[in-house]
């Protein structure tokens, strides 16, 4: 049941983040939040969740959307365009398509890059530059998502 509370609480922030806490919006935000629990749990009932790595996981996606929003308009605001565009086919061990497209979905926020395809054991990802930076931040990214499911094999080479 706290499992319950704790995903509709964590939901309902998620609204309020997205409608600026406007209190006409919790018309709308508490069925919306209580739908969402609903449906989850009734789709994942022994889902586990494991409050660590879903912090990790938070505090790299954000982070990740700030970086990515700065230095997109970094590169769109110089006089000459700073990009040189590459596509790569990454390798992922993740095991459930809906890890890969968690990890396809994050990869679109970090910056400059952005996911092109899944595929049973691999990602496409399109990126402004060639940066081993980009791949090391991959790998990250793919650890943690495979570190929020606690009964999943995830990433065997971490």
């Amino acid at each position: 049941m706290s499992r319950m509370i704790f995903f509709f609480l964590a939901t309902l922030g998620v609204w309020l983040v997205l409608t600026s806490a406007d209190p006409a919006s919790l018309l709308f935000g508490i069925p919306a939040a209580a739908g969402a629990t609903w449906l989850y749990h009734r789709q994942y009932p022994a889902a586990g969740m494991r409050l660590w790595p879903s912090l990790r996981f938070a505090a790299f996606f954000l982070a990740g959307s700030i970086r990515g929003a700065v230095d997109i308009a970094w590169r769109l605001l110089r006089l000459t365009p700073a990009v040189e565009p590459v596509h790569l086919s990454y390798p992922t061990q993740l095991h459930s398509r809906g890890e890969r497209m968690l990890l396809a979905a994050t990869v679109t926020l970090m910056p400059g890059t952005a996911a092109t395809g899944i595929g049973p054991n691999w990602i496409g990802i399109h990126s402004l530059v060639p940066d081993p930076q980009m791949v090391d931040g991959i790998v990250r990214c793919e650890a943690l998502v495979a570190a929020l499911n606690p009964d999943a094999p995830g990433v065997t080479n971490q």
